[in-house]
């Protein structure tokens, strides 16, 4: 599980929303973000942002409500985009090929370093989505914003059970205040309309952020009907109460 920090600085403050309107030849069309990740099925992924960022160079503009960008060993990348400007980007080629995606950061844009931001694109392109295409092969679209998610919990044998509220990505936690095993659960929109999500399932023994004592259940997918039943163990059954824009 990666942790990455960021810090306020002024090209975040400044940093553009960028809005692929149409690109039939990519799953980016319809994404919005401060920074755009599209992943070729080489395994090369380019980070793109309306302004400067650690580790980026200009790699094309928005024109007229064109993209066009030169992809080293990809070509060109033409779509329509807005708003208009300069673009930055950086290449990641670190990943085994894989199927094409695009990824929008809609909020999470604050990276000191480039380290950081790549650190943060290979979790998600390098985890994260290969584990929810383990459950739906057809997610080929991210877009991580911070929405809330309203998840119900219910430990089957346990009967046990909770409404949990939290910014999607975010940790939720779940358990007994007198039992020193707990869990945590990380959701994924995957459609907010739909309320469909993807959850990863922890199990903690000790402190949050001590990965001895962390481990992995696995991922599941959660929506409103209430259906969902983990295959973790112990089972949950899981619910989308409500997803909620920021």
């Amino acid at each position: 599980m990666a942790l990455c920090l960021w810090l306020p600085t002024l090209a975040d403050a400044q940093r553009p929303l960028l809005s692929i309107e149409a690109d039939p030849a990519s799953p980016c069309g319809g994404l919005e973000g401060r920074y755009l990740a599209r992943l070729y099925a080489s395994g090369t992924v380019i980070v793109l942002s309306g302004a400067e960022f650690p580790g980026g160079r200009n790699v094309g503009a928005v024109e007229s409500g064109a993209l066009r960008v030169e992809v080293d060993g990809h070509g060109g990348w033409t779509t329509e985009a807005s708003p208009n400007g300069p673009l930055w980007g950086i290449l990641d080629p670190v990943l085994p090929p894989t199927d094409p995606a695009c990824l929008a950061f809609r909020h999470r844009d604050r990276f000191t370093w480039a380290s950081d931001l790549l650190t943060y694109v290979r979790y998600w392109t390098g985890e994260v989505l290969p584990a929810i295409r383990a459950l739906d092969p057809s997610v080929n679209r991210l877009e991580i914003s911070n929405r809330t998610v309203h998840l119900e919990v219910e430990q089957v044998d346990a009967r046990l059970g909770a409404v949990l509220t939290g910014v999607e990505a975010g940790m939720l936690g779940f358990g007994r205040i007198d039992d020193p095993e707990r869990f945590l659960f990380v959701p994924v929109v995957l459609d907010e309309a739909r309320r469909r999500v993807a959850v990863h399932v922890l199990r903690i023994r000790g402190a949050v952020f001590d990965e001895r004592g962390t481990e992995s259940l696995g991922w599941a997918l959660a929506d409103s009907s209430g259906a969902s039943l983990t295959e973790t163990t112990p089972r949950f059954r899981l619910r989308v109460a409500d997803i909620r824009p920021f």
